[in-house]
């Protein structure tokens, strides 16, 4: 996981989009190691950084419904 704490602490902040394909990979990361809260945090962050990819909200969403969390 240092990999991709290393390119989200490096990339500038400006560079948002790929700011965003960061956290979003953290956030896979995180669900496969059953780390929802981490996968939740990071995949809203990418969410910000990147409300125009719909792939995030998919993302979340598929996450949401393994969790059977139907309602917010």
């Amino acid at each position: 996981m240092t990999t991709v704490d290393l390119a989200i602490k490096n990339l500038p902040k400006k560079d948002k989009e790929y700011r965003s394909y960061a956290f979003a990979l953290r956030a896979d990361v995180y669900v496969r190691l059953e780390n929802i809260d981490n996968a939740l945090c990071d995949y809203a962050t990418a969410i910000d950084l990147t409300p125009e990819r719909i792939k995030l909200y998919e993302r979340l969403t598929n996450l949401y419904y393994q969790l059977e969390k139907y309602s917010l």
